[in-house]
């Protein structure tokens, strides 16, 4: 249910901040909500919803 509540709350325009205060609810659900919104908007076209792994970082951060 807090799923759909979301999903009625973004469509509404609410912000995300807005969203999390009303529902008592994690900001990360109503941002991974939001992005699978989203992805069905752009035709199933997916967007890059994962973090990248902290390897994949430090290798790209790390001074040779």
């Amino acid at each position: 249910m807090k799923r759909h509540a979301v999903i009625v709350s973004i469509k509404v325009k609410h912000n995300n901040l807005d969203i999390t205060r009303l529902l008592k609810i994690a900001r990360s659900l109503v941002w991974k909500v939001r992005k699978e919104l989203l992805n069905e908007s752009n035709g199933d076209e997916l967007a890059p919803t994962r973090k990248r792994a902290l390897s994949a970082f430090r290798s790209l951060t790390q001074n040779t």
